[in-house]
């Protein structure tokens, strides 16, 4: 039963995060590949597209940030309890445990894992469409995906490649992802306040800093993401993430691996803070219900 809370709790989270955080995400993408600075990509967003530009490809993650959430929750929870070999403790997280940090960490670590399975095609069919603007770029490397819609990039991604399509930027995904949900959770636990009915607030700063503090060191990783997901498929610019890391200094300096920080950072404490309290409130009218 636990489990099955922590699936349902962690798709309603999922979806308050993105809701939030889409428009952000749109000119972070952006921004990372095709090389545009912050006030640029907003200006033109609104000239060629509109405000509806910033929700460009949000039907994939809509569709998956559910189940993708709900898959990392789950995996979190069972996963700790199992570390925790007390699956009857009142508290998610027992704190009696001497080994407690190294079990939020790792069981943190396993969801992160078993998320990018599931948010890779959506993060790809994503960025494909974010970064389809319909006009020109100073970007030599940009490439302009001939989709205009999810299922039109799902259905071409899979026609020209198949499943393996879909997971093009796993790698970089996968060190952006895994060791930082660690961090996330390791975060969140440790700042939120145990027992019933915890403030409202320190909520909020819990989830908020958690997300802030799991993407500070991983942008680089996004960055090199964004830019081979949004690569062009027929006529690669970049054979891999070390190629794309080696081409993207060569020609923009280490500067690149920080584009959008600031963008992401504030982004990060309401999607973030958004998605725990969400998963929080569901956790909590569950017990209630039970």
């Amino acid at each position: 039963m636990d489990t099955i809370e922590d699936f349902l709790a962690g798709w309603i989270g999922g979806v308050a995060g993105l809701v939030i955080g889409h428009p952000a995400d749109t000119i972070k993408v952006r921004q990372q590949s095709m090389n545009e600075k912050f006030f640029t990509t907003i200006r033109t967003t609104m000239k060629y597209e509109g405000f509806l530009g910033f929700y460009k490809g949000m039907m994939a993650p809509f569709l998956i940030i559910g189940p993708s959430n709900a898959v990392f929750f789950s995996t979190y929870g069972g996963c700790l309890r199992q570390l925790q070999g007390n699956s009857e403790a009142h508290e998610r997280v027992d704190l009696d445990n001497p080994r407690w940090i190294w079990n939020v960490v790792i069981a943190g670590a396993v969801a992160g894992l078993a998320q990018v399975i599931i948010t890779c095609p959506a993060e790809l069919v994503k960025t494909v469409l974010q970064t389809h603007t319909g006009r020109e770029t100073k970007w030599k490397l940009h490439y302009e995906a001939p989709y205009n819609n999810t299922l039109e990039a799902a259905r071409g991604i899979w026609k020209k490649r198949g499943i393996k399509g879909f997971y093009r930027g796993v790698i970089p995904m996968l060190y952006r992802d895994v060791p930082t949900s660690g961090a996330y959770t390791f975060v969140y636990e440790t700042l939120l306040p145990r027992g019933d009915n915890p403030a409202l607030w320190k909520q909020v700063i819990a989830g908020g800093l958690a997300g802030v503090t799991s993407w500070i060191c991983t942008i680089p990783f996004d960055v090199i993401k964004s830019r081979i997901q949004s690569d062009n498929p027929n006529n690669p610019q970049y054979k891999g993430m070390i190629d794309c890391f080696q081409k993207s200094f060569k020609a923009e300096g280490p500067g690149v691996f920080v584009k959008g920080f600031w963008l992401i950072i504030a982004r990060a404490f309401p999607v973030n803070a958004a998605v725990f309290l969400g998963y929080e409130y569901c956790l909590a009218l569950f017990k209630s219900i039970s």
